[in-house]
């Protein structure tokens, strides 16, 4: 994924990139195992700050995508 990633990546980037992007399903696996609504409900608070933190930072940082890579536009969209 370094390669067509949207901007440039080190080794240690596409860790933490990889692991942000991995969070969804970690907390989604975390909210179906739940029985109680009230767990999960804070498993999906968390989740939706996390969500709405990396779209803030998207869009504050827009310029630096690389506008011309086909998947800039799909991975800001994931």
């Amino acid at each position: 994924m370094i390669r067509i990633w949207p901007w440039i990546l080190t080794p240690l980037t596409a860790c933490v990139v990889g692991a942000m992007f991995a969070l969804p399903g970690v907390v989604g696996l975390g909210i179906a195992l739940e029985p109680r609504w009230s767990a999960a409900r804070l498993l999906l608070e968390a989740h939706a700050c996390s969500i709405a933190t990396i779209l803030i930072a998207a869009a504050l940082s827009w310029s630096d995508f690389d506008q011309s890579n086909p998947f800039t536009f799909f991975l800001s969209l994931g």
